[in-house]
């Protein structure tokens, strides 16, 4: 095995799948993984971890720190999505977009567009 850490070939895990696009769930963060990894970078955060960007001198609770850093989309964290036949996913999460910021995004169809 390499110094890297990184998996050779021949150790790569056949139910690990590989893709640029997200293919198990929704593009959106469920409210579980959100929660999650605020919570594990808060901790981060509270620990001694450098803070990634630059906050105001009034943030100083980890957590707001964190969905600051979550919401710049500056986190160098994954989501492992599972399905039940033990195939996974391992999504970046600047990849998916968090729904309670995307419900202020301002849609353009009215609902008579959607029954033709």
């Amino acid at each position: 095995m390499d110094g890297g850490g990184f998996l050779s070939d021949e150790y790569k895990d056949d139910k690990l799948i590989e893709s640029d696009e997200i293919v198990i769930g929704s593009r959106f963060l469920t409210r579980y993984e959100r929660s999650r990894i605020v919570g594990a970078r808060a901790l981060q955060v509270a620990m001694g971890a450098p803070i990634l960007i630059r906050v105001g001198e009034e943030a100083k609770d980890p957590i707001k720190i964190a969905t600051i850093e979550l919401k710049a989309r500056v986190l160098p964290l994954s989501v492992m999505r599972r399905l039940p036949d033990g195939r996974y996913q391992n999504i970046p999460v600047r990849k998916l977009l968090d729904a309670e910021y995307v419900e202020q995004i301002p849609v353009d169809f009215k609902l008579d567009d959607l029954e033709n």
